[in-house]
């Protein structure tokens, strides 16, 4: 039963640390900002940070596109 218990408790923390990988953002909130003012957005750039800073998906697609 506690070797039981160990594999649950270690499943459980396997989950958390995969959730804030997941939740992360791959560049902060200031350099979100900054790439918006370099690509040179003005009409909306507000909506488009926290856009991006609520959609890590978005986020590396953006960057990834920038990358290539």
């Amino acid at each position: 039963m506690k070797e039981g218990l160990a594999n649950v408790v270690q499943a459980i923390l396997n989950s958390a640390i995969q959730l804030m990988k997941d939740t992360r953002l791959p560049i902060s909130e200031h350099e979100v900002w900054n790439l918006l003012n370099e690509l040179g957005v003005e009409d909306g750039i507000d909506e488009a940070y926290v856009f991006l800073t609520r959609n890590l998906k978005e986020l590396r697609a953006l960057l990834a596109c920038l990358f290539e």
